[in-house]
């Protein structure tokens, strides 16, 4: 074979090894690049997943504690109502109680309201605590209504009522306190589960 031709066959086959070479080599680096892509879009998704499970949780949190706070200022106003309607249905000279009586209503709408949207809410044990104080309060308004008709209705006994009314409004109590408790339960929990993790030295 001439040395020329050789020489330029030798060249050839060079050139197409170098350009194997560089294709494979191509190759693998797309290759890698997309798996490292592929690294990165993975994690920072994890990442958004992760922020927006705090963000709903914070977003939960808040409302859990704006709802319970409405349910114990809706409390707040029932009882008041309640006891000056109880003042007036023991008085003798009581008055009108119209809007006594109205007053005691609204109120008892108002808890209404505030425990449904606790209800909404949750979680379940605080649901449970709340139910006990609205039954608590329920009671104690039919009570007092059923006080009034017998008071309207002049009954001699109409005044034995008010020693069940008066029972009634410390079940109420005792179901605020066993509510608030296990709301700064939860509210303890929550504080040491948000506090920062102290690494040891």
């Amino acid at each position: 074979m001439d040395q020329g031709v050789a020489a330029v066959i030798a060249a050839g086959a060079g050139l197409v090894g170098a350009m194997g070479g560089a294709a494979v080599a191509g190759i693998a680096a797309v290759r890698g690049a997309r798996v490292g892509a592929e690294k990165t879009a993975r994690a920072m998704q994890n990442q958004v997943d992760a922020q927006a499970r705090h963000v709903r949780e914070d977003w939960l949190l808040q409302q859990r504690v704006d709802a319970s706070l409405q349910f114990l200022s809706a409390y707040d106003l029932y009882i008041p109502a309640a006891r000056s309607f109880q003042a007036a249905l023991s008085s003798p000279d009581g008055g009108s109680r119209q809007a006594l009586h109205d007053a005691v209503r609204t109120a008892d709408r108002g808890l209404t309201v505030a425990y449904y949207r606790l209800r909404v809410f949750g979680p379940a044990d605080i649901q449970q605590s709340a139910g006990d104080l609205r039954a608590a309060v329920s009671t104690l308004s039919e009570i007092l209504v059923e006080w009034e008709l017998a008071v309207t209705a002049q009954e001699e006994e109409a005044w034995r009522r008010e020693e069940t009314v008066t029972q009634r409004i410390v079940d109420a109590a005792n179901a605020h306190d066993a509510f608030t408790s296990r709301i700064n339960e939860i509210v303890a929990t929550l504080e040491v589960s948000h506090r920062p993790a102290t690494r040891s030295p």
